[in-house]
């Protein structure tokens, strides 16, 4: 399980025909305002579409710690995530 927040990721961009891959599934969407909040479940490699760009969820290893991580335009922002940790690959 993942949550964005408009202020860390931009805003989800629901309305739109294709804003997630295949392998997400939005559980709960509050609103109010310009400011969203949103629950789902991604599985790993999977991405969806915010005001931003493009936000990928992915397992990384970094100075040896395991970490879930989303990456968004280059930058990387580690997740409050609950999910345990699994196999790590390098993030790049």
């Amino acid at each position: 399980m993942s949550f964005t927040r408009t202020e860390f990721f931009g805003t989800l961009l629901i309305d739109e025909e294709i804003w997630r891959s295949d392998g997400t599934f939005l559980l709960s969407l509050s609103e109010h305002q310009d400011l969203q909040e949103a629950m789902r479940l991604m599985s790993a490699s999977s991405w969806i579409r915010t005001a931003w760009g493009d936000l990928f969820w992915n397992r990384a290893r970094i100075r040896g710690v395991r970490l879930y991580v989303y990456k968004i335009a280059g930058f990387l922002a580690t997740s409050d995530s609950t999910e345990p940790a699994g196999p790590a690959a390098d993030c790049h």
